[in-house]
């Protein structure tokens, strides 16, 4: 807030409304004078009339020819009505012109939506996040992974609580020399986090609108929590914050299993439920090799179907960088037991031939009427070439 004629700026950050008011960060400064402008800096609670007092008789032994006591009630006043405010309320007509939401890099990152990856540690997360960036550049032709083009082009702010500078560096380096980048100096905004993304809030998003930063990654989620995450309070609090952040977000989360051994995303499930799209990160990797196998899984997206599963190589060399190459996730037997079953039973019959129901849920250890199910609701891939005794008896094929 400014006050022209008086020249004074007061910035008010870190509002909290708590049982004894509306308590927040106060600096005051002079417009005039720097770089001996300060004032007084302070936490403040803004609707405790002895704070006030006491504020403004500490502010007149230092500038006596300031009206604070007009200054300091306005600061009450606005301060709490601005906070308690929020957002305007919009008017939506039904025959107003509107389009689907927007993918930012097809299949995985919705536009100004929190996206979220999430898998077990040394799955390839963070690399993929880096190579998400560098598609956000839109630098080159090299599209290993076959992704949609960026909705537009922008460097990525990367908020980074798992590693530190050099670590995402040579990995920059190296994905984008893999790429075939040499040469083209490509910039990522890169940030070291250490308090919670909550207590840090205020200085993250001064630095979006410093760096009119589009796009950005949080690595991880467990870290920039820093609480027990398993609890709602603490999760919706934390993707709150995310939302106040106003962009295109990507999150980089750890896996739990839910009690019948199914991967989630770790902790409690308002994480999940504030997320609009979720990919879970599978990899494989064969012992005393080079190459890491990912598969990416679409297990959430709130406004169409999921995308098939899909995924990439990575291929680590000895030149220092790091190539990925395209992957049939199909391709790795270790990848098929995780894949949606349509995609198992369409492997398994490409690899065998006509089998009836009863053999394919026995291969596949699944119950017959799932399979009988899964061949009946996908008929432009499977049909059925022969009808048995019985149902189960039934000969099915994959569709050419």
């Amino acid at each position: 807030m400014v006050w022209a004629d008086e020249q004074i700026s007061i910035k008010v950050a870190r509002i909290h409304e708590q049982a004894r008011g509306i308590v927040a960060e106060i600096t005051i400064t002079l417009l005039t004078g720097f770089p001996n402008n300060h004032l007084h800096q302070s936490m403040f609670n803004l609707s405790a009339l002895s704070a006030r007092v006491e504020l403004i008789k500490s502010l007149k032994k230092t500038s006596a020819d300031i009206d604070w006591d007009s200054i300091i009630e306005q600061l009450c006043v606005y301060v709490p009505r601005f906070h308690r405010k929020g957002e305007p309320v919009e008017t939506l007509m039904s025959d107003e012109d509107t389009s689907p939401p927007q993918q930012f890099i097809d299949p995985i990152i919705l536009a100004d939506e929190i996206n979220m990856i999430f898998g077990e540690g040394g799955t390839g997360k963070s690399y993929l996040s880096l190579y998400l960036a560098l598609r956000a550049a839109r630098v080159g032709d090299s599209n290993p992974m076959k992704l949609g083009q960026p909705l537009q082009t922008t460097s990525t702010l990367l908020l980074d609580w798992e590693t530190n500078k050099a670590q995402v560096q040579w990995r920059w380096h190296s994905l984008a020399y893999g790429m075939g980048l040499q040469g083209i100096n490509i910039p990522i905004d890169y940030r070291r986090c250490a308090l919670p993304l909550v207590d840090d809030l205020e200085n993250i998003q001064n630095m979006i609108l410093e760096k009119n930063s589009k796009f950005i990654i949080i690595d991880s989620v467990g870290a920039a929590c820093a609480k027990d995450f398993n609890q709602p309070g603490i999760a919706t609090e934390f993707m709150n914050s995310v939302r106040r952040l106003n962009v295109t977000t990507l999150l980089i989360h750890h896996t739990s299993k839910d009690r019948e051994g199914r991967k989630t995303p770790f902790g409690s499930v308002y994480f999940t439920n504030a997320s609009r799209s979720i990919f879970e990160i599978q990899e494989y990797q064969e012992p005393n090799t080079n190459v890491k196998n990912i598969m990416l899984s679409h297990v959430k997206h709130n406004y169409s179907g999921r995308a098939e599963p899909f995924g990439a190589k990575f291929v680590f060399n000895e030149d220092k960088t790091i190539d990925i190459q395209p992957l049939d996730v199909s391709t790795i037997p270790e990848f098929n037991c995780r894949l949606p079953l349509a995609n198992q039973i369409l492997i398994y019959l490409q690899d065998s031939g006509s089998k009836s129901i009863e053999k394919i849920a026995v291969a596949l250890k699944l119950f017959p009427s799932r399979v009988k199910a899964v061949l009946c609701n996908n008929p432009d891939r499977f049909y059925r070439v022969e009808v048995g005794k019985g149902e189960l008896d039934s000969i099915w094929d994959v569709k050419l």
